[in-house]
């Protein structure tokens, strides 16, 4: 038997807390004639793979009614999706994923409107100058050389957080700005941009403890193990041994 699961993390979430929904608080930092498609769900339950044609920038998207939202993604310009305390914004107008002076010169409300809302944590955008950018409210994290200006952004969301985002911005379909929510550590609470009080999705608190429930034969490493790449490489290693020895039982 192999079990496994990640924590939750509670909190009000950011509707209940700003009393308007995040999609929502997004869409007023945007020129009125900009069409957005959201999805605040993670309800994997509802979802269906939809195909979107019209940008090479993020080509798969789940959501709940295929032709309706199909229709609807083609006539959107802007997406936002989350999962718990984490949103992603695409940007879809544009086939590249912008970078932080594109974003700025075109919507220049838009990062420190997000940024200085006070249930936000940080940002993470790619600056042509400076590389992949976590930005807080009184400072920023350069991840490309480690250099922290003013208060670091990423304090108290865990160890590795840094070396999280930077792998993440390596993906094919990085959203063009990454959002999470704030940690308020004293009450273990993150603000949820879906409408769950218990989340993950993002960072911050019990969310980023995991637990395997495993065979105690199995070989394991003592050392900590970080990151769904090296989970998978365990979960590897002892099945192929598994293998092995019910070839050597038979």
């Amino acid at each position: 038997m192999i079990q496994s699961d990640h924590g939750q993390t509670n909190g009000a979430t950011f509707k209940q807390r700003y009393g308007e929904s995040f999609e929502d608080f997004v869409k007023s930092l945007l020129p009125l004639d900009v069409n957005m498609y959201a999805n605040m769900s993670s309800n994997e339950d509802h979802f269906a793979e939809v195909y979107v044609p019209f940008s090479d920038k993020f080509k798969f998207l789940k959501n709940r009614n295929k032709e309706d939202d199909e229709k609807e993604l083609k006539e959107s310009e802007v997406i936002v999706l989350a999962s718990g305390n984490l949103a992603m914004i695409y940007l879809t107008q544009w086939h590249h994923r912008l970078t932080y002076e594109e974003i700025n010169e075109m919507f220049p409300q838009l990062i420190s409107e997000i940024v200085n809302n006070e249930y936000i944590g940080f940002i993470l955008v790619r600056s042509s100058q400076k590389g992949d950018m976590a930005i807080g409210k009184n400072g920023i994290y350069y991840l490309d050389s480690g250099e922290i200006e003013g208060q670091n952004p990423l304090e108290g969301f865990g160890d590795n957080i840094a070396k999280h985002l930077k792998r993440n911005s390596t993906f094919k379909y990085t959203p063009d700005i990454l959002v999470n929510s704030f940690y308020d550590a004293e009450n273990d609470e993150v603000c949820a941009f879906e409408e769950l009080i218990g989340s993950h999705g993002g960072v911050g608190g019990s969310q980023s403890e995991p637990f395997i429930l495993y065979p105690s034969d199995w070989v394991v490493p003592d050392e900590e193990i970080v990151g769904a790449e090296n989970i998978y490489k365990l979960l590897k290693i002892n099945l192929e041994n598994i293998k092995e020895s019910s070839k050597i039982d038979k």
